[in-house]
């Protein structure tokens, strides 16, 4: 088996903040967007490359990590196939990963491949380590024949 612990792009606004009050309310939006347009782009060719590991690789794929994508997102349906989310096969609730600005959004994925059969999967809020909960999943590794 193989594992890719991957971290994402993420828009980064706190960090571009550097609009005057007097600016008008679409040169705003225009600037929010144009951030997150660039970031989508940035994900894209992360996937990208990730995309072609998984494809060189002849073991089974567990990838995981923070993705900074939703899970209807354009870039988490670019995600390499025919990985399974685990919080879709096993999950429970909203899979709230993120605990941020009163925004609850789930942005951390277990992606894994079929042939890693997965035996429980779970959000665990009780570490609060980290403005991000961890994941928690079981796999079973098949013997080889």
């Amino acid at each position: 088996m193989r594992a890719f612990n991957v971290h994402l792009s993420s828009p980064q606004i706190n960090g571009t903040m550097e609009i005057s009050d007097n600016t008008g309310f679409f040169e705003r939006v225009y600037h929010y967007i144009r951030i997150l347009f660039d970031t989508e782009v940035q994900r894209s060719t992360e996937i990208r490359l990730l995309q072609s590991l998984i494809e060189a690789n002849p073991y089974a794929v567990l990838v995981a990590g923070d993705f900074n994508q939703l899970a209807y997102g354009f870039n988490y349906r670019r995600m390499p196939r025919p990985l399974k989310d685990a919080f879709r096969q096993k999950g429970e609730g909203l899979g709230i990963t993120l605990d941020k600005n009163n925004l609850p959004p789930r942005i951390d994925y277990q992606r894994y491949d079929p042939n890693l059969p997965l035996e429980s999967f779970e959000v665990d809020y009780a570490m609060d380590h980290s403005d991000h909960y961890p994941l928690r999943a079981s796999y079973r590794f098949l013997e080889d024949k």
